[in-house]
């Protein structure tokens, strides 16, 4: 692979860190979670629905 294709692979791969981390903050910010590609909501927001 050429140094090029290193240098945007490891790019990609941080900024795929990145949404990793600021998804999990969105997740205990708003009492939810993703699991396989379905939205689950805590117990407590249920219950305050």
């Amino acid at each position: 692979m050429t140094n090029r294709l290193q240098e945007l692979l490891a790019k990609v791969k941080l900024l795929e860190q990145e949404l990793l981390i600021e998804l999990q903050k969105k997740e205990e910010e708003y009492f939810y979670e993703i699991q396989d590609k379905k939205v689950l909501f805590q117990q407590e927001v249920k219950e305050n629905l």
